[in-house]
């Protein structure tokens, strides 16, 4: 079936995915779209419109627009995957809503704790910008073991740091590192995650 999609790993590069015709090659690309956390995708007719915006009150962005004859009936659903062949994927989603001028049977899930988890714990990261060390400070000690993965503005793994249960505070080197801007990806497996911005002097 045609496929349009958009993909967020919370750095400045948006992924996008298209495949026009049932069982045709499935093509991507990137688009640069500074600190995009929140994803939609707009039908208007037969095109597809990719939009995003930065925080939950921001004004909606368009990325990318495809043409894209589909039937008045569309399958909708959630994916996360990792560009790593040995790797892991997982995310938490949150606030997410469908709209649609005829009916429709989508149904969100019932997300629970990980919402919850995510609302009431957050992080800072101390001296920012810093030129070797840094701290990493959680406004709650850990309830369970996680990473921290530091990524550069291309969205590409340069250091990760191991969280564990009770954790209040780590220490994170920059160290070799070239100055710039990066983001530090903070994850723990009951469902927290957190992304923030470090500038390094």
């Amino acid at each position: 079936m045609p496929l349009r999609a958009a993909y967020s790993n919370l750095s400045s590069l948006l992924r996008r995915e298209l495949r026009t015709v049932d069982n045709g090659p499935r093509t991507s690309n990137t688009s640069w779209a500074p600190f995009a956390t929140w994803l939609r995708l707009r039908r208007n007719g037969d095109y597809i419109r990719a939009l995003y915006r930065n925080t939950n009150t921001g004004n909606w962005q368009l990325f990318h627009k495809a043409y894209l004859p589909i039937d008045e009936c569309v399958e909708m659903g959630l994916a996360v995957f990792t560009t790593d062949p040995n790797g892991d994927a997982s995310a938490v989603f949150s606030n997410v809503n469908t709209r649609s001028q005829v009916s429709s049977n989508f149904s969100i899930p019932d997300w629970g704790n990980e919402v919850t988890a995510v609302s009431v714990r957050s992080a800072t990261i101390f001296p920012n910008p810093a030129s070797g060390q840094f701290t990493l400070s959680f406004s709650k000690p850990l309830h369970v073991a996680g990473t921290a993965t530091l990524l550069n503005e291309l969205g590409q793994r340069v250091r990760q740091f191991d969280l564990y249960a009770g954790d209040l505070e780590i220490d994170g080197d920059l160290s070799g590192l070239p100055p710039g801007l990066y983001f530090l990806r903070t994850a723990t497996s009951d469902g927290y995650q957190e992304t923030l911005k470090l500038l390094k002097q």
